[in-house]
């Protein structure tokens, strides 16, 4: 088709199928081929116009349920030879906040019947599948080997190309967005800040929703100024979990090294968990200064949970000036309002790699991180020994392997909601303890993290005999209960020196520490107000933390709560003077007693 034709959504000069009015299932009994699964330029679309023509292969306009299921889109040119935009859109359902829209298995784009958009105005866009207004039942889809050259420098929701568009803030039923695969997406504008996104998602801030076992990778770009993102949650609040990106690192398995911006995932706004994803960001840029982040999350007070992910970036400059980091989260100050982070691997270890950025400051360690931002008190930064990371569309592989040790292996912890499956569907509960990364399996332990510790908090209370704590303790190779290594209760009051004394007893003022009366877990400890350099009395603030270490050699050591000086990592129980002053620790008041006030007659 060619000439001066235009017009956009229910004027649209070209549609494969095009629906208005009524209600229809498309393909769910027999799919439909929109151009070609083996042959190129099976449809080509040329407009002359100045004006925007949108092109769809799959249209459906009314407000009403739709399934759209089983089609296939590929082999499909669009162009125009004037100003005018051209606008493709591989399956769209436009519908109203009270339906359903369910796209289930899919394919838009082939390696032999690619959707090349090849339309020079800024304004020209593709989208392989936009689910619009209606609850996303979107599972099972693939979208791949979109390409375009409009240097189109929208950002989010005006971005250039997007493989799978959720866009429903109204939605009144829960989303569930999983299965799909995106891959094969590129830009090739050699001048301008496109943006290429995999997946996404603008939902709704009330309901249950989950953006599942996704596999999304190999997005390009050629300008050093472009923005490629896994996933990007522009809004709402929705479960993200078991997703597997890989970001960097172009179809064939070359690198993408240009030195563009990366995010595996970009939360921009949103209530949301993140548990259970597999990010790696490759490559070796040799240009540019493009930051990447593995997770880049700029939310500072909404409830957030980041558990159990790998954060891998092993992006390396090779000429670039960019940094690359396995997470940045906001906020400003330690333990920001909302947000928990824990049991992940923050791995980066490339030329320009940091662990993470926390209030535009590097943090190069995962100790430094700690410290920074309160949290990840049992993360790490390992190899967490992905399959195949580096590989082509075909071999690439974000699995564990089953044969190389792994620190990921039974050092995940409990979420809420539960997540009980993994990307393949695996039940977790069959397999190890909980493992970290979207991959669950019997794999090989490396510990290299120390035990994980939790406990309720000593409360305040008027009572001025020594409190008592007990204490959940585990590890994956056992928790050391030797006597002068067994966990420990560190202590002190608020007005005490924040340091380690020469000696264990109240004639040094500082630190002072018990160890737990028992050999298991839980573990229990009392409080010896006796080591304290005064009489513990009402008004008196009591700072603590627990510590423990591991059986291996040379021991783990896990904290809950402290933040220790930046480049210090814990030996021992037994902590040296390098540990003080610790910040971020738990504490409990000593209250004044009430005052009984007779009552007059």
């Amino acid at each position: 088709m060619s000439g001066p034709v235009s017009g956009t959504s229910t004027t649209n000069p070209f549609s494969g199928i095009f629906i208005s009015s009524g209600r229809a299932d498309i393909g769910t009994v027999t799919g439909n081929t929109i151009g070609s699964a083996t042959s190129g330029s099976a449809i080509t679309f040329s407009s002359s116009s100045t004006s925007t023509s949108e092109v769809y292969g799959i249209y459906f306009f009314p407000s009403q349920t739709v399934s759209i299921a089983n089609n296939m889109v590929g082999g499909i040119d669009v162009t125009n030879t004037s100003t005018g935009a051209a606008i493709f859109y591989g399956l769209r359902a436009f519908t109203t906040s009270s339906v359903v829209n369910t796209f289930q298995n899919n394919t838009v784009g082939y390696e032999a019947a690619p959707i090349n958009n090849n339309a020079t105005s800024t304004s020209s866009r593709t989208i392989g599948l936009y689910c619009q207004s209606g609850t996303a039942q979107v599972t099972g889809n693939v979208v791949n080997n979109l390409k375009m050259v409009a240097g189109n420098t929208g950002t989010g929701s005006t971005s250039g190309m997007i493989g799978i568009w959720v866009d429903n803030t109204a939605a009144t039923a829960g989303n569930n967005v999983s299965q799909n695969t995106v891959y094969a997406l590129t830009n090739t504008n050699a001048t301008a800040a496109v943006w290429v996104s995999g997946l996404h998602y603008n939902g709704s801030t009330t309901g249950t929703h989950t953006v599942g076992r996704n596999l999304i990778h190999s997005l390009s770009a050629s300008n050093a100024t472009a923005t490629l993102n896994g996933i990007y949650n522009q809004a709402g609040a929705a479960t993200f979990q078991n997703n597997m990106i890989r970001l960097g690192i172009d179809a064939a398995g070359s690198g993408v090294n240009t030195g563009l911006f990366i995010n595996g995932i970009n939360e921009i706004v949103g209530t949301n968990n993140f548990y259970f994803n597999s990010v790696y960001i490759g490559g070796s840029p040799t240009d540019g200064a493009g930051s990447t982040f593995a997770f880049n999350s700029a939310v500072t007070v909404n409830t957030r949970n980041y558990l159990n992910n790998i954060f891998y970036n092993a992006r390396s400059n090779n000429g670039s000036t960019g940094k690359h980091y396995a997470i940045k989260v906001g906020g400003t100050t330690p333990n920001p309002a909302g947000l928990t982070s824990n049991n992940n691997d923050l791995f980066a270890n490339g030329t320009g790699g940091f662990t993470g950025q926390f209030n535009a400051t590097d943090q190069a360690t995962v100790s430094d991180w700690r410290v920074a931002t309160g949290q990840d008190a049992v993360s790490f930064g390992f190899n967490p020994q992905f399959i195949n990371p580096a590989g082509t569309a075909a071999t690439l592989d974000l699995h564990i392997s089953a044969v190389n040790p792994t620190p990921i292996e039974s050092a995940g912890a409990t979420t809420t909601p539960q997540v009980t499956d993994d990307f393949d569907g695996q039940t977790r509960a069959s397999l190890s303890p909980v493992d970290i990364g979207a991959d669950a399996g019997n794999f090989i332990l490396l510990d290299v993290v120390g035990p994980n510790i939790t406990y309720t908090n000593i409360p305040n209370s008027i009572c001025t005999t020594p409190a008592t704590l007990s204490a959940t303790i585990t590890d994956g190779t056992g928790v050391d209960a030797n006597p002068g290594t067994k966990p420990r209760l560190w202590f002190k009051k608020s007005t005490e020196n924040n340091v380690l004394p020469a000696t264990n007893t109240a004639a040094d003022n500082g630190w002072k520490y018990v160890e737990a009366t028992n050999a298991s877990s839980p573990f229990s400890f009392t409080l010896n107000y006796s080591l304290l350099t005064s009489a513990v009395v009402a008004g008196d603030v009591i700072e603590y933390f627990v510590i423990a270490q591991d059986l291996v050699t040379p021991p783990n050591v896990g904290t809950n709560t402290a933040g220790y000086p930046a480049g210090f990592t814990p030996a021992s129980v037994a902590l040296e003077a390098g540990a003080f002053p610790v910040s971020n620790v738990k504490s409990f008041t000593i209250l004044t007693d009430p005052v009984t006030v007779a009552s007059l007659r």
